[in-house]
């Protein structure tokens, strides 16, 4: 069906190339001239709706996101190329912010499961010489720093 669209708007095309080389032919403001005219406006309309219709309006703006845009005036292009444009920048902010953010999440939960597996392992070398020791990462961190490491430490095995 799309295909039939394209091949009429194609033939409309054509005949309105015909029409404006009718018309040319014409002197200008002559009778013939101006039905030539009149013909060539139609066409031009019936041209602009139908495109309109058989365009597809969805757009990719990244991230696997579409947008499907009515715009007003219809006939402003440059404006509706605006439009998605600003959409375009949109999705590739967010997902820089997103990116950054889970790159942040995936970094914090790394140096958590690092934390963890260290405390394990100091833990079973102190119990050789404190058998009831406990040691522990407190969950409210107040630093993300992968670099410095925040233990409480129990020497009788109480909660740490």
């Amino acid at each position: 069906m799309p295909e039939l669209k394209i091949e009429s708007l194609l033939a409309a095309l054509h005949a309105q190339r015909r029409e404006i080389a009718y018309r040319a032919e014409q002197q200008r403001g002559s009778s013939k001239w101006i039905a030539s005219t009149r013909r060539l406006d139609a066409m031009n309309e019936w041209i602009m709706r139908d495109a309109s219709r058989t365009a597809d309006r969805r757009e990719g703006v990244g991230a696997g996101v579409e947008l499907e845009l009515d715009s007003s005036p219809e006939e402003d292009i440059v404006f509706r190329h605006r439009v998605i444009e600003c959409f375009r920048r949109a999705v590739a902010g967010q997902q820089r912010v997103t990116g950054r953010a889970a790159g942040i999440v995936d970094a914090a939960e790394r140096r958590i499961r690092a934390t963890g597996s260290l405390i394990r392992q100091a833990e079973v070398t102190l119990r050789r010489d404190y058998p009831y020791a406990t040691l522990a990462s407190p969950i409210e961190r107040d630093t993300l720093e992968a670099t410095l490491l925040i233990v409480r430490a129990n020497r009788e095995g109480q909660p740490a």
